[in-house]
């Protein structure tokens, strides 16, 4: 986004099609279109603004603001609906059995309604009281006295008679009063239709630009068209009238804006913006994800428990999994209340990530090792297939040879992945190793599991059906809530740990005046070794950390000193044998041997000066490198869960 451009048109076109209450909502990085008939209707209005063939503003956005979601919806199939977030607007496939050929096979949601009235709709007739939304509709959303749609909550159910040719000059305030202002008469904008089915009039510039024709894309062709078919497919019915308010727009105060709420958008009117450019439609599709998904709002009861009596989710409100739903009525509503904490679970949910998506494995009954285990295939789409593990322990994978930093996928995972093509094909390659997760870092619920796996803390995997009948996902921001630290480092450490939220979070509070130890580090093909031993222990066994080229960390104690050495083999040429605080374990786990390959530098001890213990891990320095682990665990560096590797600061 460029703001820095000379030229005055360009400002006021960034100022009005960019910048009008912009502000990044989505879930992954350029996500794809969730659904063809999303990517159909999107082409048609707004690929050729996306190419610059025309210069309008978007209906849509220039791009997906999230991945396909399953939201709750009682009348979709198996009880939610496909949805996918743009800048302006959700679209949504509420039949996916349903005519494709129909323009209304695809819809968009009734966005403006839930805002002001702060009920959000989870099925034809089916509520849950949220608030209002406290969101600028048609500013800067950092502008704290231009009106939100909590604002037209007072004048939505007001009734208009017909004015059609009269002057348009009401206003409104953040507080929701009105009033009248003849300085807007010099704009000579005047009512131009008269909706009679809910009862407001339509001035004459927004008419206009509902029944606009333009050059649109309908397959592959470039034709003229009507943008809007009938007119009121994008917008729904005004439901309320059309207000002046001064905002700031684009960090210039003041700036008078005519706006109007449709059931489904909202219609902005910029008198001082370029032609093509002063009717635009509103960011509800960014303001909605936002209220929606991310404002902690009123507690919600659930069917069984009203009062959540059986607690809160395991662990703090620092933790993910209870941050977010401690904090998001949506989450809450969706999930219901925590049904065990966790701690003497016998069976922890197992997770591995593909390229395009992820693997669950979760047991029936996670108190009873013998029950069934479920294999949940979750795709970047948003959408969620079930299987029945019937790996037996003991089996084989066959041998496969994944492309360059990629992974076979094996046991369950691997059995699934490999027995259904299209699976494989929807995933892709793993792109770590399968691993279990830590009680604290999953919970779950009358209608759901939610669980925080990975080195991104600042993200919550939501799986959403009882039963374990779990029928759609989605990834949910959390903040990052670093520990409040006494202690504070100095150096290349606390350069890096002070560099990021991300980094702070992870690793906690530095350790000062701790006990001392003996660290040596070497690398392997595969990934890293280190071992750590406390430094005048006598016959202390030393903790040996696997570091895989996944970012995966896994710890181990070392073989007894009483066992026999294994003796070093002969590598390959230009490796190395594993030296000798690693070589005992190497030889002694096949897998974790196979994983990580032969050494590919000699072991190297690591001075006092080059290492850092923190409350969840540790750091330490070699060749220019510092190498970071730690625990999303309250035990502290002895079970580390990942790893990271940067460049030393200077």
């Amino acid at each position: 986004m460029n703001q820095h451009s000379n030229v005055a048109m360009f400002v006021l076109i960034t100022m009005v099609v960019i910048r009008l209450g912009l502000q990044s909502a989505t879930a992954a990085s350029n996500p794809a279109f969730a659904d063809p008939a999303f990517a159909q209707v999107w082409q048609r209005a707004d690929s050729l603004v996306a190419n610059g063939e025309v210069q309008r503003g978007y209906y849509w956005g220039p791009q997906p603001n999230s991945g396909g979601l399953q939201e709750a919806y009682a009348e979709g199939k198996d009880g939610t609906r496909m949805v996918q977030y743009f800048d302006k607007s959700r679209m949504e496939i509420n039949n996916p059995d349903g005519d494709k050929s129909s323009p209304f096979y695809v819809t968009n949601g009734l966005l403006t309604r839930e805002l002001i009235s702060g009920k959000m709709q989870v099925g034809n007739n089916a509520f849950v009281e949220l608030a209002p939304a406290q969101i600028p509709l048609a500013s800067d959303l950092d502008d704290t006295t231009a009106p939100t749609y909590a604002s037209f909550s007072a004048v939505m159910s007001n009734k208009e008679n017909n004015r059609v040719g009269s002057a348009v000059n009401a206003t409104i305030n953040r507080a929701g009063a009105t009033s009248t202002a003849a300085d807007y008469n010099s704009y000579n904008v005047t009512q131009g239709y008269f909706e009679p089915a809910t009862q407001h009039n339509i001035p004459l510039v927004f008419w206009k630009f509902l029944n606009q024709t333009g050059l649109i894309s309908q397959n592959g062709q470039r034709t003229n068209a009507r943008l809007n078919d009938p007119w009121f497919y994008a917008t729904g019915y005004p439901i309320s009238a059309a207000y002046w308010a001064k905002a700031r727009i684009a960090g210039q105060p003041n700036t008078p804006v005519l706006i109007q709420a449709f059931e489904r958008r909202v219609l902005t009117y910029v008198p001082s913006a370029p032609a093509s450019y002063k009717v635009q439609i509103g960011n509800i599709g960014q303001h909605y994800y936002q209220w929606r998904y991310s404002s902690p709002t009123a507690q919600l009861p659930t069917d069984s428990d009203p009062d959540c009596k059986g607690g809160n989710p395991k662990g703090t409100q620092a933790d993910g999994v209870a941050f977010l739903w401690n904090n998001t009525a949506s989450v809450r509503q969706q999930v219901g209340c925590p049904l065990n904490n966790n701690s003497d679970l016998l069976n922890p949910v197992i997770r591995q990530s593909f390229a395009h998506g992820m693997m669950v494995s979760v047991q029936a009954d996670p108190y009873d090792s013998k029950t069934i285990k479920y294999v949940y295939v979750l795709y970047d789409d948003g959408k969620v297939q079930r299987f029945t593990d019937t790996f037996v322990d003991g089996s084989k994978d066959p041998a496969l040879n994944p492309p360059a930093s990629l992974i076979a996928p094996h046991l369950g995972f691997g059995k699934v992945w490999r027995e259904d093509a299209s699976v494989q094909q929807r995933l892709g390659w793993a792109t770590s190793y399968e691993r279990k997760m830590a009680a604290v870092e999953y919970n779950f619920f009358e209608r759901g599991l939610l669980f925080q796996s990975g080195p991104d803390l600042d993200h919550v995997y939501v799986l959403v059906g009882g039963n374990l009948q779990y029928t759609g996902w989605t990834r949910q921001n959390v903040p990052l809530l670093a520990a409040s630290c006494n202690a504070m480092i100095g150096g290349s450490f606390g350069k890096l740990w002070l560099s990021s939220s991300m980094v702070a979070t992870q690793l906690s509070c530095p350790n000062i005046g701790g006990s001392k130890a003996q660290v040596s580090i070497q690398h392997f093909q595969g990934g890293h070794l280190i071992s750590v031993a406390p430094s005048g222990v006598p016959d202390s066994r030393s903790l040996i950390f696997y570091l895989f080229k996944d970012y995966t960390a896994y710890p181990y104690f070392s073989f007894s000193h009483d066992e026999q050495p294994v003796a070093a083999t002969n590598p390959p040429a230009g490796l190395y044998t594993p030296g000798s605080s690693f070589r005992q374990e190497w030889a002694g786990f096949g897998l974790l041997r196979d994983r990580l390959g032969w050494a590919t530098a000699p072991e190297r001890q690591i001075g006092e000066g080059d290492y850092q213990f923190f409350g969840k891990g540790l750091m330490l320095r070699d060749g220019g490198k510092i190498y970071y682990f730690y625990s999303l665990t309250l035990t502290g560096y002895t079970l580390p869960s990942y790893w990271q590797v940067a460049d030393e600061p200077r």
